[in-house]
Formats: structure tokens, C-alpha cells, sequence
């Protein structure tokens, strides 16, 4: 396999229920399936709000219950002792004005009065003073303790000649306060206890549906993966077969009606091929993550050989394809070429498509440094601003008539905008109806060092495949794809020898050394990645031959089952001839 750098993009939909409205913070639902991690962190999370709260409502009634109370109680005590001392004031003045010079001395009237108090006021204290602030008269304990004593004044014909002070005692209220308190907390501490029981059930609950959803929704995806995974090789393998014959035959002596019936043969199964592909693609973009490889690639290269590509259905439909680079591009960029190119691919064939006269542009520039942009404008049908706001949704088109004319699955500008959203850029579009559209993407593409020239050209590759003799072992249970190997391999002066399955593969490696290995998975009995575990256990005992795997599945776990087997590369079928040569000098070359 290529050493490449990866990058893991999380798209597509999530859990959206059950963590909305109830004690869990919302979780990141627009991107993937939150992991177990992220479900406990939401949800201790949640239990620690939930904690906090009890902890305040435990709280204020510790405190607010026994203030209530002393509020109340001092309150009710302060007024009965201002009505016990206007009483006593009263009754003093009553006094002094029948007997204005000996009032203050009649201290018997004053235990009247203070036995009086006591009887009403169990505990009440009573202090007589006259004008000049002498103690006259004194009952029950004293000195004045806060908050329950009140003064006033004794007069006589309307002048002040004395105070009395009544004081009530506080122990009773002191000591109910203290019972109130006990009670407040234990009343506090049952209904913390009771919140947080109710708070850690509820969370649990909650955990439990995001867990259900959650492995629900991991059921689907597993569900859709492995129904994608089984129509991709059941498409792919007999697909395989289809094109590589087209090829093949294409090389052999045909007359003109039979070329053409050939040529018809192979673009409608590329044809068919992409749609395939686009489907692939965007479920892979959607439902979990897609690998960008960070390699060297020069971005004015990559735009002229597409604009090359599409040059012949340009000039078919009567257009001009041009290509404008600003000189500040840099020369060499690092990112991945494959899914840029597979970008323009799209945007270059849409704006061709949807024209009829006049030209499409692709122009790179350097929108800042380590990001360039890239736009693709055509002199096309254009869009409105309503047909604008959907044409990114997949599976729509701009227009309903617009498939019937035009074709298409609707699924590749929506693959496009996530794959240069994973490039770490945005998508933007102006258009308009009758005028045409321009499409404008950025990318992250740091500039680089240009990586070392390949040796030799080929032609000398190819013909390093035959000077050789590399020995080639087939391992393939389809007879088609037999054929369309056997062929190619054939082409190159090469005959290769073929197992039927892993265990037949596994007998021929340790019977005979090979320098190759093309190895399919899927096969009846052992498997291609049991296989090649068993050679490579093997060690030194047996020459350790370059394995390629050959595949119909392209999901992208495939990939990594493949290098944990230990094998050395990848082709996906159907496999193109270029693909396959590329192969086959990979292995030339060791």
C-alpha cells in the first residue's frame, strides 16, 4: 500500500433525539454517532448540573426556612412587647397625673403593674426610670437583651417625667429556632437525597435511549455498509469483466461497425461504473469518514490534464475549454490530487453538460498562502436564486426536467461540497438564468518540495516485466475475471499461474517462489486476507512475494483489513489497464 498521511473526516447524520429536552446537553448531532466517551462525559455532566441544583434547593431551605421563621417570631415579639409597653406607659402616666409629685414613689403600684406583666407575660422584665434617668423601679432579669424589649415614655399634662422599658425573653424563641433549623435540615438534606435519586434515574434512562438509539443506529449503518459493500463486488466483479473484455477486444482486428459497437460497449459500462461510484461515495461521505491522502502534486498540472480529459466532449458540443493559472500558484503543492481531480471532473463536466455555445473556464489562483481557489464558470443554461438553494442537496437537481435531458444521479455536486469541505474549504456559487454559472471552491494546499523523479520511463518498465520473467501467481475463483487477468497479463509476456481459492494459493507459494501475488478476497474456503496471514507467518522459510489484493469492495475498512493481512497494495475492480501495469512494475521494480 502507498504511504499515505490520513485524514478522518466525520460526516453525515447522528442520534438527533433524546438528548434535546431532557437533562442532557445537546450533543453534537450533525456529525457522527457520539462515542460511549462523549454519551458518559453528557451524561456526568448532566448528573453534576442536576446535583448542583438539588444542592441549592437543600440549601435555601436550610437557610430560608429558619430566616422565615425568625422573621415571623420577632415580628409577633415586637409587637406584643410595643402593646405591653404602651399599656405600662400608659397606666404610669394614669398614675402621675393623680399624684404629679409622688408618682415615681409609689413602688407598689409599680408591683402591681409588674405582676400584672408577668401574668401576661411570663418572664417579662419591667425597668421604671424618671426624668433625670434613676432607676425607680425594677422586675424580672435583666439587663435589656435584643430583640424583644420596648421604651416609652410616662407623661404628665403632656411633659415626659419618666420611661419604662419592657423587656420578653428570648429563650423560648432561641430554642424553637433551634428545632426549626434541625428540622429545615433534615428537610434539606431528604430533598437532596430525593432530587439526586431522581436526577441519576432520569440520567441513567436517558443514557439507556442513547445507547438503544445508538446501537440502533450503529445497526443501520452496519446494515447499509454491508448491503453497499455486497452490490458494490456483485456489480463490480461481473463490471470487471465487462470492461477489461471491452478492452481486450478493442486491441483485437474489428471492422468499423464492430470498433463502435466495442467503443459503445466500453463507455456505457464506465458510464454505469460512475453512477456506481458516486453512489459509493457519498454514503462513504455521509454515514462515517473518507481518507484524504497528503501527497506533492502541481495544481496548474492537475487543472490543464483535466481540462485534456474533457477536452473531446468540450469540442463535441461546439465549446471552448480554457485553463488560467495565476503565476503566484506555487509550483508544487502538497493535498490529495485524486479527490481534487474528482472536484473539477464534476464541475468541468457539469458546466460542459449544461452548455451549448460558447466556453467554460477553469482559473486557479492563490487566495492566501497554503490556500488556493479554484474556478469553474460556463456560458450555460444558469440557475435561479430558488434552483441555487437546492442544487447542493443530494439526489436534486436544479430542475425535475433537468434528469430527463441532462442525466446524472444529482449526487455529485453533493459529493463535491463534502469533499472540499473535508480539503478544509467552502463552495460558493453565482448564477444566473440564460447567462451561465461560476462555481468557486478554496483548498488547503501548503506549498512543497517537488518529490524525487521516477526512474526510468514505461517503456522500460514494461519491458523490464518481460526481460525479467516476473512470475505472477492469479488467485481468483471468477472465470471472468480469470480471463480479463490472464489476458492482460498475456499482452506483457507474462503467463501467471492460477489458484482457484486461498488454500490452492497458500500450497503454490510454498511449492514455488513468486515475485507477485494478485490476490483476490471474496472466494469459496479460505479467503484472500487468511491467505495472505498464513504466506506471511511463513517468515523466511518461503520467498515473501509482493501481495496486491483484487477487489470488488470498495469501503475503506476494506483498505485497512488489507495492510493488517500485511498485504502491499490495493486494486479495485474493475481495474483500468493503466491500474494494472502499474502493478505489475511496482513488483518489476523489486
Amino acid at each position: 500500500m502507498r504511504g499515505v498521511t490520513t485524514t478522518h473526516v466525520r460526516a453525515g447524520r447522528l442520534l438527533s433525539a433524546a438528548a434535546s429536552g431532557n437533562g442532557l446537553a445537546q450533543l453534537p448531532l450533525d456529525d457522527a454517532l457520539p462515542s460511549a466517551a462523549v454519551v458518559e462525559e453528557q451524561a456526568r455532566a448532566a448528573l453534576a448540573r442536576r446535583r448542583r441544583w438539588a444542592l441549592v434547593l437543600a440549601v435555601a431551605i436550610a437557610v430560608l426556612v429558619p430566616a422565615l421563621y425568625m422573621w415571623v417570631e420577632v415580628r409577633a415579639g415586637m409587637r406584643d412587647v410595643w402593646h405591653e409597653a404602651d399599656h405600662v406607659a400608659d397606666d404610669l402616666s394614669e398614675i402621675a397625673t393623680r399624684d404629679p409629685d409622688g408618682w415615681s414613689y409609689h413602688v407598689g403600684r409599680y408591683t402591681l403593674i409588674g405582676v400584672k406583666l408577668r401574668q401576661h407575660s411570663p418572664g417579662a422584665a419591667m425597668r421604671v426610670a424618671d426624668s433625670s434617668n434613676q432607676e425607680v423601679y425594677t422586675a424580672g432579669e435583666w439587663p435589656l437583651r435584643w430583640p424583644f424589649h420596648a421604651a416609652r415614655n410616662i407623661y404628665d399634662a403632656g411633659q415626659a417625667v419618666g420611661a419604662v422599658t419592657i423587656q420578653h425573653p428570648t429563650e423560648r424563641v432561641r430554642s424553637q429556632l433551634a428545632l426549626v433549623a434541625l428540622g429545615a435540615l433534615l428537610v434539606a438534606g431528604l430533598a437532596y437525597a430525593m432530587v439526586a435519586h431522581v436526577a441519576i434515574g432520569d440520567v441513567q434512562r436517558q443514557i439507556s435511549q442513547l445507547r438503544a438509539l445508538r446501537d440502533a443506529a450503529e445497526r443501520a449503518d452496519s446494515a447499509r455498509a454491508t448491503f453497499l459493500a455486497t452490490m458494490s463486488h456483485e456489480i463490480r466483479t461481473p463490471m470487471n469483466g465487462v470492461i477489461g473484455l471491452a478492452d481486450l477486444m478493442s486491441d483485437t482486428p474489428l471492422n468499423a461497425q464492430q470498433r463502435h459497437y466495442v467503443e459503445v460497449i466500453r463507455h456505457s459500462s464506465e458510464a454505469l461504473l460512475r453512477v456506481i461510484n458516486d453512489v459509493l461515495d457519498f454514503s462513504r461521505l455521509e454515514s462515517g469518514r473518507i481518507d484524504l491522502e497528503h501527497a506533492p502534486y502541481r495544481p496548474e498540472a492537475l487543472a490543464r490534464e483535466v481540462a485534456e480529459l474533457m477536452t473531446a466532449l468540450a469540442s463535441a458540443k461546439g465549446l471552448t475549454l480554457e485553463v488560467e493559472a495565476d503565476a503566484q500558484v506555487p509550483a508544487w503543492v502538497s493535498g490529495d490530487a485524486a479527490r481534487l481531480r474528482q472536484v473539477l471532473l464534476n464541475l468541468v463536466g457539469n458546466a460542459i453538460k449544461f452548455s451549448t455555445a460558447g466556453s467554460v473556464g477553469v482559473k486557479l489562483s492563490l487566495l492566501a498562502p497554503g490556500r488556493l481557489q479554484w474556478r469553474v464558470s460556463d456560458s450555460g443554461i444558469g440557475m435561479s436564486a430558488q434552483q441555487q438553494q437546492r442544487i447542493f442537496a443530494p439526489f436534486v437537481q436544479a430542475d425535475a426536467s433537468v434528469s430527463r435531458r441532462f442525466g446524472g444521479t444529482g449526487l455529485g455536486l453533493a459529493i463535491s461540497r463534502h469533499l472540499v469541505s473535508a480539503m478544509g474549504g467552502e463552495f460558493s456559487l453565482a448564477s444566473q438564468p440564460g447567462v451561465g454559472s461560476t462555481f468557486s471552491f478554496d483548498v488547503q494546499a501548503p506549498a512543497c518540495e517537488a518529490p524525487p523523479a521516477p526512474v526510468g520511463d514505461d517503456a522500460d518498465a514494461r519491458a523490464a516485466l518481460v526481460a525479467r520473467g516476473l512470475r505472477v501467481l492469479l488467485v481468483e475463483d471468477n472465470e471472468v475475471n480469470v480471463l480479463v487477468a490472464s489476458a492482460m497479463l498475456e499482452r506483457l509476456g507474462i503467463k501467471a499461474d492460477v489458484a482457484a481459492d486461498g488454500e490452492a494459493a497458500l500450497a503454490a507459494v510454498l511449492k514455488r517462489p513468486y515475485d507477485l501475488v494478485l490476490m483476490d478476497l471474496a472466494m469459496g474456503g479460505m479467503d484472500g486476507l487468511e491467505a495472505t496471514r498464513r504466506i506471511r507467518s511463513q517468515g523466511a522459510a518461503v520467498r515473501q512475494p509482493r501481495i496486491v489484493a483484487m477487489t470488488a469492495n470498495s469501503a475503506d475498512h476494506v483498505r485497512d483489513e488489507c495492510r493488517a493481512a500485511g498485504m502491499d497494495d490495493y486494486l479495485g475492480k474493475p481495474f483500468l489497464r493503466s491500474e494494472f501495469e502499474r502493478v505489475l512494475e511496482q513488483a518489476a521494480a523489486r
